[in-house]
């Protein structure tokens, strides 16, 4: 008969096999410890092995409080004391140790307390080495964090649907920051929402047949509309990818904002026509001056009089302000440069000054600022030289006055005015009137700078003779339109897929 003894640790709570309790400790893979009063009166093989324990320092009272890594030591002190004090233990606790060894080594340890009849302050503890789990549970949260951050932090709107059995298209299960802020939905206000609902009322069923095609091919790329809580159109271009997760269609939606695109695009394309335009104007212009120098120059060859060289020298000026005017021209449709304040008064003084050798009066009245870039010098010195070369002005009075956010500068001059109907296409270009007409492109200049800025220039009769020109400048920073570098979408769509992919399948 197997000698039973019974092992009593505090009031007789188990009774069992002491050769069966050996055998069981002695195999497990699972460190076992009996403490009582602090003591370690029991450790069986696994435990040792877990704290890389010696005969050495199990025969010196091993505490388990020299192996507990400084990280944890001040929270497990903690404990450890409140349960001294209180007798009660908690039931389990995780901490990082450092072995006998020096090996870094993360244990859960499990808590039962013997009692019976009378208190008693005796534990067994089972203790799990759970290094390897530990350290895959935080490269796991540790890709979480990272694969959120990219979610979240992308630069396109990321939508998550799922389809379930006969409904078409559910509302969405996650989406990023960036679409909420770009559909000025909060997250929960945008969840209650589908695809369906945020499209454009004249996209709804060509986006229902889109989706469709999406679930068959498994891709998708199209553009449409979406509409944003304050009813705002959005033009985005979609990628899409459908998929099964376990078990349900889940249909994954990148879409990229196309509003500065489609501005950047319309840009371009205005900045083509007005290259067009300038190319055929110097064809043009140039011919015929050519034609008259080449002309002028065989007629003196043929007469010998100087009206013809002066004619020639004429039709060379002309062409030279033409090149002039044109390298005006094209930097006003060109340069995109940084606005900047510019303060009225000593800017509108350096332009004055270089008009030093005409017999002109000029007056300045008021003072403001407004945010222009380097081409602004040329609206003001083309309507200055306007008034004087071709309105035989003598006065000029510039006036300033700033409110609301706006600043307007008026140009008045005493010259020979405007006719009235010449006032609705002095600004087109190539238009021309008078004896001293030029090129007809220093108005359509001044015209193209100033949108540039989103100003307005207007024009009416000064009194009691001359014209004023009147300038409307915003006096606040507003952000312009600025060339952007659009990389290859279909490479992000494709890299955003998949670690959006693996963020969901970790949620």
């Amino acid at each position: 008969m197997v000698n039973q003894k019974k092992i009593d640790y505090g009031n007789q709570l188990f009774s069992i096999s002491e050769d069966i309790f050996n055998e069981i400790s002695k195999n497990i893979q699972v460190g076992i410890s009996i403490v009582d009063h602090g003591h370690y009166i029991f450790m069986n093989k696994k435990f040792k092995e877990i704290f890389s324990i010696t005969v050495k320092e199990e025969n010196r009272s091993f505490s388990i409080l020299d192996y507990i890594a400084p990280e944890d030591a001040n929270r497990i002190y903690k404990i450890i004391d409140s349960s001294l004090k209180t007798n009660q233990m908690p039931t389990e606790l995780q901490f990082w140790i450092i072995r006998g060894d020096g090996e870094r080594r993360f244990i859960n340890n499990k808590y039962t307390v013997f009692k019976g009849g009378e208190k008693t302050n005796t534990h067994l503890i089972l203790t799990i080495d759970c290094t390897k789990l530990k350290l895959t549970y935080d490269a796991l949260s540790t890709s979480e964090k990272k694969l959120r951050e990219l979610f979240n932090n992308a630069n396109d709107a990321i939508f998550f649907s799922r389809i379930r059995g006969d409904e078409f298209l559910s509302n969405f299960i996650e989406v990023n920051d960036f679409a909420c802020n770009l559909l000025e939905y909060t997250k929960e206000e945008l969840l209650e929402l589908s695809s369906l609902d945020i499209s454009a009322p004249e996209m709804k069923e060509a986006n229902k047949e889109i989706i469709q095609q999406i679930i068959r091919e498994e891709q998708g790329t199209f553009e449409t509309i979406l509409i944003s809580k304050t009813g705002k159109e959005v033009p985005v271009e979609i990628r899409s990818n459908f998929f099964n997760l376990e078990g349900e269609g889940v249909i994954f939606t990148v879409a990229r904002d196309l509003t500065e695109r489609r501005k950047a695009e319309n840009e371009i394309r205005n900045l083509n026509e007005s290259l067009k335009i300038i190319n055929s104007i110097l064809r043009h212009d140039l011919n015929n001056n050519l034609s008259v120098i080449k002309g002028a120059i065989s007629a003196y060859n043929d007469v010998k009089e100087h009206s013809f060289l002066e004619m020639t020298l004429k039709a060379t000026h002309k062409s030279s302000e033409l090149i002039q005017k044109m390298g005006e021209l094209e930097d006003a449709l060109i340069q995109k440069e940084n606005l900047t304040i510019l303060d009225s008064e000593d800017f509108l003084n350096r332009i004055i000054s270089s008009y030093s050798l005409f017999k002109v009066t000029f007056e300045i009245e008021g003072n403001g600022s407004f945010y222009v870039d380097a081409a602004f010098t040329s609206v003001i010195d083309n309507i200055i030289n306007n008034a004087i070369k071709h309105g035989q002005a003598d006065k000029i009075k510039i006036s300033i006055k700033s409110s609301n956010g706006f600043c307007t500068i008026q140009i008045a001059d005493n010259g020979s005015g405007i006719l009235d109907e010449h006032k609705n296409h002095v600004f087109e270009r190539s238009f021309k009137y008078g004896k001293t007409a030029g090129t007809g492109l220093g108005l359509y200049i001044v015209k193209k700078n100033l949108e540039r800025y989103g100003g307005e220039i207007t024009v009416k009769d000064n009194f009691p003779k001359g014209t004023i020109f009147e300038i409307k400048l915003k006096n606040r920073e507003e952000k312009g339109f600025k060339y952007k570098y659009f990389p290859c979408f279909s490479m992000f769509f494709h890299i955003t897929f998949n670690i959006v992919l693996l963020f969901y399948r970790a949620l």
